[in-house]
């Protein structure tokens, strides 16, 4: 069993049950995509921020996770500028290496990261059924590679509020040291 656990909203520790505690909450953040088996489920009551997390320990992955996707993220954004810097370094293998820093991206392989062609990823952008975020990326690797192109309108502010942390992370590292091919 869980013994503590912090408050994903606030950090405070939170109060753990393996019963539902009872009374309102403002918020209630869910864990299961199935129904759980009653016994198998820890609850957590943050009483600072009136939050009910059900399932604890599937947080508590979902948390280790996102932190290991944030981690990859700023390794692939660093190894892109490092591939970028190797003097006149391989601009190509550099772009592949920023757009796989992006989750999304690696997850749908959209045509012209590997090998690195802006013409197919554009090409892909017009027509994609793909979401708000992945086009988002496409967008901003895209506007890496060539600002004043079509994909140069890249909203960087729509994307960071958009974007989970491991995509915020990627761009972060990007922009603190910032490279254009």
């Amino acid at each position: 069993m869980i013994r503590e656990a912090a408050c994903p909203r606030c950090g405070e520790p939170m109060v753990l049950s393996e019963n539902k505690p009872e009374g309102e909450f403002r918020f209630v953040e869910r864990h299961r995509e199935t129904p759980p088996v009653a016994r198998d489920i820890v609850y957590g009551r943050c009483d600072a921020c009136s939050l009910l997390v059900v399932d604890v320990a599937a947080m508590e992955r979902t948390q280790q996770q996102s932190r290991d996707d944030i981690l990859d993220a700023i390794d692939r954004a660093r190894r892109a500028r490092a591939i970028f810097d190797r003097g006149h370094g391989d601009s190509h293998a550099a772009m592949t290496e920023l757009a796989r820093a992006f989750h999304a991206l690696r997850r749908i392989e959209p045509p012209g990261i590997e090998p690195w062609a802006p013409d197919a990823l554009w090409g892909w952008l017009q027509q994609a059924a793909a979401s708000r975020h992945e086009l988002a990326c496409a967008h901003f690797v895209l506007s890496v590679w060539d600002s004043r192109g079509p994909a140069g309108t890249f909203d960087a502010m729509a994307a960071l509020a958009g974007w989970d942390r491991a995509h915020r992370a990627a761009f972060i590292e990007w922009a603190r040291e910032p490279w254009w091919p």
